[in-house]
């Protein structure tokens, strides 16, 4: 019994030291496995990553924006005419330009379809050109920006555009609004049209400005006039009709005309106010100014502002919109102190 006790423990420890045996045999095996595996993976890696742009594999991404000119790019690679000449591209289409741009500068992209005017002024940014290609389908509406202004030009320019825009909407302006808020047919025809138009967003009126004005500097100082011009007209309008009706009963009592009583009573006594409302309307128009700047331009703080969106400059960004800011509340604050100076008595 003793025996047989003695030869199942030798065969149970046998049995044991085999299974142990043969546990460490599987798992160096399986340690070789995975290390040959995690050494193919490395390789393949390392292979990919050293595979130059263009292969089959590893095909050359270009973004294509909607212009008519870069379309084409859609036709080539139909044709093979890529593959025949040993290259493989991949064509991503951005639905807005900007986007491309943002993507190119960001490596998504290894190369764009770009403006002549965008292919230059990033080399001042110290940005790393893989691969561009230029077509301008502009029409001349792409400039070559060699370098860009400094923040004193780029901030006189659209104090130029700003200044002008406003001038020429208050010179034409004014007269109107008088006209609307002293003759009842004037009003009946003028005001639901510049009711109508106020409530148009702006920048949607850029594509036709450039169409119908061009892409110069009146372009620009048109946008911040349709900007400023209809509200105008509502605004001073009302404030001729604040005009109480006793002064204008007593000109007329006193012998006075139409005109005299426009000009004599009817100005003077909505000066205050009129003042008041050029102080908000400038206001607005420091609003526009970017939108304005978006036609064609390369310089002015609008324009710096847009171009530090495409390098996502953010702290630029900023800086401009806190400088357009301030030069709004200079200007706000001079129509204040004119205001008050001029017409003391109004205050009373």
């Amino acid at each position: 019994m003793k025996k047989i006790k003695r030869s199942i423990s030798i065969l149970l420890i046998a049995m044991m030291a085999l299974a142990m045996l043969g546990g460490c045999g599987n798992n160096s095996t399986s340690g070789n496995s995975t290390a040959n595996g995690d050494s193919a993976k490395a390789t393949e890696k390392t292979a990919d990553a050293g595979e130059a742009k263009g292969t089959e594999s590893n095909p050359f991404i270009l973004g294509v924006s909607p212009m008519s000119g870069w379309y084409a790019w859609y036709g080539v690679k139909d044709t093979g005419i890529f593959e025949q000449n040993g290259v493989y591209v991949d064509l991503q289409f951005f639905p807005v330009y900007s986007d491309s741009l943002t993507a190119f500068y960001s490596g998504q992209v290894d190369g764009i379809c770009i403006a002549a005017s965008d292919a230059v002024a990033p080399v001042n940014e110290g940005v790393d050109f893989k691969v561009v290609l230029v077509n301008d389908n502009s029409y001349g509406a792409d400039g070559i920006v060699v370098q860009d202004g400094s923040l004193l030009q780029n901030t006189g320019i659209s104090i130029y555009r700003i200044t002008l825009g406003f001038v020429y909407a208050v010179l034409l302006g004014v007269p109107i609004g008088i006209l609307v808020g002293t003759f009842k047919k004037a009003e009946a025809f003028i005001r639901p049209l510049c009711e109508f138009v106020r409530y148009m967003p702006v920048p949607a009126f850029v594509p036709l400005i450039m169409v119908w004005v061009g892409i110069e500097e009146s372009a620009k100082i048109t946008v911040i006039f349709i900007g400023t011009f209809f509200q105008l007209v509502l605004m001073v309008a009302d404030d001729a009709l604040a005009v109480p009706d006793d002064l204008i009963n007593a000109g007329y009592t006193l012998g006075s005309n139409t005109p005299k009583t426009i000009f004599k009573i009817l100005i003077p006594a909505m000066m205050p106010r009129l003042m008041e409302t050029l102080r908000m309307m400038i206001g607005w128009a420091w609003t526009y100014l970017v939108s304005a700047e978006l036609v064609a331009a390369n310089t002015g703080l609008g324009y710096t502002i847009l171009k530090s969106q495409r390098f996502l400059k953010t702290d630029a960004i900023f800086a401009n919109i806190i400088l357009i800011g301030l030069l709004g509340l200079i200007t706000d604050r001079i129509f204040a102190f004119l205001n008050k100076k001029l017409f003391p008595w109004a205050a009373a």
